[in-house]
């Protein structure tokens, strides 16, 4: 599934990178924000990041 986002967000419309550089670096970007700041349905739409900050909140507040 996660290469099927990778397709259409990074790849689909797009005929050629400039190099092979260029096209490792667009694919890390994507992974970097599909990782960290993109929002996921199977989390509510929140981000990786803000989803692990709440996880962290309330394992704090049960803890207290």
């Amino acid at each position: 599934m996660y290469v099927c986002f990778l397709k259409r967000e990074t790849l689909i419309g797009r005929k050629r990178f400039d190099s092979y550089v260029d096209a490792v670096e667009n694919v890390i970007n994507w992974i970097n924000i599909y990782n960290t700041k993109r929002p996921h349905s199977t989390i509510n739409m929140m981000s990786p990041l803000d989803y692990e900050a709440q996880l962290h909140n309330h394992a704090q507040e049960v803890t207290f």
